[in-house]
């Protein structure tokens, strides 16, 4: 099992690498469309392998190995890793990663409804990243001069932070890049389904956070 995948990933990283030495550039619906197949087959070469042990483990082992494979978290977490390389790609030519641009998007709105920037608390609930995320990019952002961090005016225990005016700046240049990277989700997926797709996904946040 293990070989049959090993050799399909490294072939889809050399086939890739040929393309760009070629000079052809490889584009990403094409890409999304390439690791969705190579998906399956490696799904279904995984069910192959494990018929094939079936007798070793029991029918009822072989069962529950075809729920995991079906299992919505992976599934999810695996297109989250393809698209958000997608958007690292596209954006990096703002000099940001997809995470960054999110935060600086979240710190730019607070900054237009005159709030006194967001503490690290509600940025990280904005943002759905856990705090050594949020504190990993966000040295990032300060690094560069994007973002600055101090005391809450109200509350001189509780950090906050604000968008500086290069990351104003920064943020103005990332949004082509952003619509970029989203029209070739959209050519990917398709209009329609990208719109019920961004709907499930609000439902799935808001039911199964009731379940927590």
């Amino acid at each position: 099992m293990g070989g049959c995948i090993f050799r399909r990933r490294v072939r889809s990283l050399t086939d890739f690498s040929n393309s760009r030495v070629s000079g052809v550039p490889t584009s990403w619906p094409e890409r999304i469309d390439s690791q969705s197949r190579s998906m399956h087959m490696q799904i279904n070469c995984l069910q192959v392998d494990v018929r094939s042990r079936a007798k070793g483990y029991g029918m009822e082992g072989l069962k529950e190995l075809k729920e995991v494979m079906s299992c919505p978290c992976l599934r999810m977490r695996r297109a989250t890793r393809q698209i958000t390389q997608l958007y690292d790609h596209v954006l990096a030519g703002a000099g940001l990663t997809a995470n960054q641009f999110g935060l600086l998007a979240y710190l730019f709105r607070a900054d237009l409804a005159d709030e006194d920037g967001l503490s690290i608390g509600k940025l990280a609930e904005q943002a759905g990243v856990d705090p050594t995320t949020l504190n990993r990019n966000l040295k990032a952002l300060d690094a560069q001069g994007l973002t600055t961090d101090g005391r809450g005016s109200s509350d001189g225990r509780v950090r906050v932070v604000k968008i500086t005016q290069k990351g104003k700046r920064t943020l103005q240049k990332a949004f082509p890049l952003w619509r970029e990277a989203r029209a070739q989700v959209e050519v990917a997926l398709g209009s329609n389904a990208l719109i019920e797709l961004n709907a499930l996904l609000d439902r799935a946040g808001t039911q199964i956070s009731r379940v927590k």
